[in-house]
């Protein structure tokens, strides 16, 4: 009450000092309703710019989709995304442990040898990072 000076407000005039402190509460009681209901509605939370460029980008590379297929595209985009975030949270936790090369092998071995008609074999991973082939 001090800092906001609401002592110099008080009017003995106009009403009791009991009567002006309860409505200064009372204004202050209200005005911490509409903030904690500001945060049930996002208020707490940071806004962020989208890009509509780049998402426009996005769609145009993107065969049109029918309707039917909709659903086919956001289950595998979906599956896409949480592997994505899978695959880097085990990178972050091999680099915490300091197993940098065992990712390393995972990802030229797993995610990108996968489909290569060369893939690499154990042995030769073995032979370029000097480990046991087991």
């Amino acid at each position: 009450m001090l800092e906001r000076g609401l002592l110099e407000g008080y009017d003995p005039a106009r009403a009791r000092f009991r009567t002006y402190l309860r409505l200064c509460l009372d204004a202050y009681a209200a005005n911490e309703r509409k903030a904690a209901a500001r945060l049930k509605r996002g208020g707490h939370l940071e806004r962020v710019a989208v890009d509509l460029e780049a998402m426009e980008s996005e769609l145009a590379r993107c065969d049109a989709v029918s309707p039917a297929d909709a659903d086919a595209l956001f289950d595998r985009e979906w599956v896409r995304s949480i592997f994505t975030l899978a695959v880097e949270t085990l990178r972050e936790r091999l680099d915490a442990a300091g197993k940098r090369v065992h990712f390393e092998l995972f990802r030229r071995y797993d995610l990108e040898g996968a489909d290569a008609p060369d893939r690499p074999t154990y042995a030769q991973f073995a032979a370029e990072h000097d480990l046991p082939v087991t």
